[in-house]
């Protein structure tokens, strides 16, 4: 696969900076680009120099990352299954087992919209690793099985969003979603905003890669392995880590 070519408005918009900030960061170090020919040349970034950058900073990359090309026929001959087909079918299959009124028990349902959210308080991280289970247990029937090799393969390509919100007291409190990575795009799937957002209303809540800084005041992709390691990690030394980094980044705002 050729090794895409980028723009400074391009980058800008996948980071969601301003453009002089991604000038800032080539003057800096911080981001590789090389500039076109001519007494005004313009900034061009590879594909690669972009995603080495996102991997830094622990952000969803430009695409799914594979150790080997992903067979793309199945069932009838000469049918085929493309990368953006394999995204929503991936979407659906996180829909379809995600919804906490599923993985919390549908008697949530005759719960007002306050006490659902205190349901969820504090069970982030259940939500993620039960969502996952519940997909293991479909995903023999979906049309997934017949693209990844097996479910370790696939769960592979979904990265665990940690992210941090505002408590009522002023501090600080982590939430974990889950990150559908689709080319430059990244969905976030999270099951808990409720809890901070009560307006959301229930169910699993969608958001945009982008829309994130509306709801989380930071966040960082992992990989599951990742995940449940610093779940079991008493010292919590992977979330303290995390949380001290976010509240240095806002006190110097």
């Amino acid at each position: 696969m050729a090794n895409k070519i980028y723009t400074v408005k391009d980058v800008s918009e996948i980071l969601n900076v301003h453009p002089n900030t991604i000038k800032n960061m080539i003057s800096d170090g911080r981001l590789r680009a090389w500039k076109t020919r001519g007494n005004t040349g313009h900034y061009r970034f590879n594909e690669t120099d972009v995603n080495d950058y996102l991997e830094r900073e622990g952000l969803p990359g430009l695409a799914f990352k594979r150790e080997k090309p992903l067979p793309v026929a199945y069932g009838e001959e000469n049918e085929t299954l493309d990368e953006e087909a394999i995204y929503i079918a991936t979407l659906q299959l996180f829909r379809e087992v995600g919804s906490p009124l599923k993985v919390f028990g549908s008697y949530m349902e005759t719960l007002t919209l306050e006490e659902y959210a205190n349901q969820l308080k504090g069970r982030a991280h259940i939500w993620v690793l039960e969502t996952i289970r519940q997909a293991e247990l479909a995903f023999s029937n979906s049309v997934l099985a017949q693209v990844y090799p097996d479910f370790a393969y696939f769960i592979d390509q979904i990265k665990i969003g940690i992210a941090s919100k505002n408590r009522l007291d002023g501090g600080l409190t982590l939430t974990s979603v889950l990150l559908i990575p689709n080319g430059i795009q990244t969905r976030i799937l999270d099951g808990t905003l409720q809890q901070f957002h009560s307006y959301l209303g229930p169910g699993l809540i969608e958001l945009n890669w982008k829309e994130r800084h509306s709801y989380y005041l930071g966040m960082q992709a992992i990989s599951l392995e990742k995940f449940k390691t610093a779940i079991l990690d008493r010292n919590g030394y992977f979330f303290q880590s995390f949380l001290r980094k976010i509240e240095e980044e806002e006190k110097k705002r």
